[in-house]
């Protein structure tokens, strides 16, 4: 007989560029054994995995995501400096693409 453990797991994934990739990731992740739900939040870049870890280990739902071609990290495994490094980027990355929105707002209204 079988014993279920059921865990929940949240990850942390990088690589997304569109809903597209996110639905990806999804069905990867859906397709593994033990696997009961799984749910990719494009704009928070991260997953919420639900598994039987009797079945599935950490490991195989990292690799699973690896072999979609994104990366995953647990999401209890990321350091504060590696979160504060991400927020930095994040923090640029929104600053860039608001100056390119000003810089076409201008150039379109000459």
């Amino acid at each position: 007989m079988h014993t279920q453990v059921q865990e929940s797991l949240q990850l942390k994934l990088a690589g997304m560029r569109c809903a597209s990739c996110a639905q990806s990731i999804e069905r990867a992740l859906k397709r593994l054994d033990g696997v009961t739900a799984a749910a990719v939040n494009f704009a928070a870049e991260s997953a919420q995995v639900e598994f039987d870890a009797s079945v599935q280990q950490v490991e195989g739902l990292l690799e699973a995501v690896r072999q979609a071609g994104y990366q995953a990290t647990p999401l209890e495994q990321e350091d504060e400096d590696a979160q504060r490094h991400r927020g930095l980027e994040r923090s640029r990355e929104i600053g860039r693409q608001r100056n390119l929105f000003l810089f076409g707002a201008v150039l379109s209204g000459a």
